[in-house]
């Protein structure tokens, strides 16, 4: 005694959910390999670049960091320990990603600000960009001080 009981879903409408999934993941691949990385966009948001500094930053002894111009090599900053968080946890990441790709920090880091006022930073080995003002004006100050004092 078997039963043919009928499918929940029609062949027609399975069919066409088959369709949409493979419309939709075509789409996407489609999009991915066409569209330039975000390091590399141009984004007309932002307006024009401002002011560039590439900065080190470079592990010291005690939990400090000591931030220096990758140019002349003097020191920007100094953070201790339970300084501004918001900068150390951005180059922990970096560095880490870094180190994972098998670089060291020998090359500097590239800090920007925009006309329209976006701060962002910048790894040219990674390739990563961070738009910093994205998280709010105070973690973007504190990058945003790195620029300060600086011989144009």
């Amino acid at each position: 005694m078997s039963t043919n009981k009928p499918s929940v879903f029609p062949i027609w409408l399975r069919s066409l959910m088959l369709l949409a999934v493979i419309a939709s993941l075509g789409a996407t691949t489609w999009f991915a390999s066409n569209s330039a990385p975000l390091s590399q966009a141009k984004d007309i948001h932002r307006g024009q670049m401002l002011t560039t500094r590439a900065l080190l930053f470079q592990d010291a002894d005690g939990g400090r960091v000591i931030i220096k111009d990758a140019d002349d090599e003097s020191t920007v900053a100094v953070l201790t320990t339970g300084q501004d968080g918001f900068m150390r946890s951005v180059m922990r990441g970096l560095a880490r990603q870094r180190l994972a790709s098998g670089h060291d920090d020998s090359v500097p880091f590239e800090l920007t600000s925009w006309q329209s006022g976006y701060l962002s930073l910048n790894d040219p080995v990674t390739g990563r960009f961070i738009e910093l003002t994205a998280f709010g004006p105070d973690n973007a100050k504190a990058f945003a001080r790195l620029l300060q004092n600086q011989e144009s």
